[in-house]
């Protein structure tokens, strides 16, 4: 609408400023078909008499200005189309950004989906496995680790490092509160 109303006052100025132009200039009397240049001459008008017709002669004297004219209008209309083209292709471009996000969503949502279904799941059962002895080390005992490997996937390289942490009594771990 702001497009519309600008090209509007455009056309205004333009209109005005050619206006001005015709009014303060002399009128002269433009050649017919019939009329040549040194006829036209000869007459010389007898008063100032500024018309819609002589106005539409002040600004087309010619074939060469006619299409000017008209080659102006469609510069202008193409103007017109291509600045509304290029919000199309704003919109276009914010609609694609959004559809490139939904769709590198859904691929990182399908990818946790097939890693977290297809990764290797171990099963451990622990058992005590022999008695319970002292030695200079302290209290001692053996356990026992029975892996099985429950996923879609085998599960390689596993290991097993057991540690068993007591807390300290009267000092606050981080999961206290």
């Amino acid at each position: 609408m702001l497009q519309l109303a600008v090209v509007g006052l455009g056309v205004a100025f333009f209109l005005a400023l050619a206006g001005l132009a015709y009014y303060l200039s002399s009128p002269t009397a433009y050649p017919t078909e019939h009329q040549t240049t040194t006829q036209s001459k000869e007459k010389q008008p007898q008063e100032k008499r500024h018309t819609l017709g002589g106005f539409i002669n002040f600004l087309f004297p010619d074939a060469i200005s006619i299409f000017t004219f008209w080659l102006v209008i469609a510069t202008v209309a193409l103007g017109v189309i291509a600045y509304v083209q290029i919000e199309f292709f704003g919109r276009a471009e914010q609609i694609a950004a959004q559809s490139a996000g939904a769709a590198k969503e859904s691929a990182d949502t399908a990818k946790n989906a097939l890693v977290a279904a297809n990764r290797p799941w171990i099963k451990a059962d622990i058992s005590v496995g022999g008695p319970v002895f002292y030695n200079v080390n302290g209290m001692n005992f053996t356990l026992r680790f029975i892996l099985k490997n429950v996923g879609h996937s085998p599960a390689t390289n596993i290991w097993v490092e057991a540690q068993i942490l007591a807390p300290a009594l009267g000092v606050e771990t981080i999961g206290d509160s």
